[in-house]
């Protein structure tokens, strides 16, 4: 089996059932208006708190009313960082649109740190956050 893993590509994983990644998420500013078209900026700090190198991506994603793009018609929008060496800190930052259709209310954004091997298809492990945004008159 050894020889097969080995020609495949695959990897062996030292950290098979942890967490490997800390999440934390913001806004600024911390609301947007509804039936307008503005936007606010989501800032996400990823951190590898493992001791090696991790193939890594995050995935971002909006409700119905929002979008990832000026136009809207996008709801999830998915960041490919390669290798993040370990014991470091990446920031990203990904705009989130409301536009005239966007209603007064509480949103649900969610944002998924993937941690894969070989390439971006197959993944081990992923660490989720949801983060209420308010949509206000």
């Amino acid at each position: 089996m050894g020889l097969i893993d080995n020609l495949l590509g695959k990897k062996e994983e030292t950290n098979k059932g942890g967490v490997p990644f800390t999440l934390k998420l913001r806004f600024n500013p911390i609301r947007l208006s509804r039936n307008k078209n503005n936007s606010l900026t989501l800032y996400i700090t990823l951190e590898n708190i493992t001791d090696e190198s991790i193939l890594t991506s995050v995935a971002v994603k909006v409700p119905k009313g929002l979008g990832v793009d000026q136009t809207g018609l996008h709801a999830m929008r998915e960041l490919r960082l390669d290798q993040l060496p370990p014991k470091t800190k990446k920031e990203l930052n990904v705009d989130v649109y409301a536009n005239t259709g966007t209603g007064a209310g509480e949103y649900d954004v969610t944002v998924t740190a993937y941690s894969h091997y070989r390439d971006y298809t197959h993944f081990l492990n992923s660490v989720s956050q949801t983060l209420a945004l308010r949509v206000v008159e």
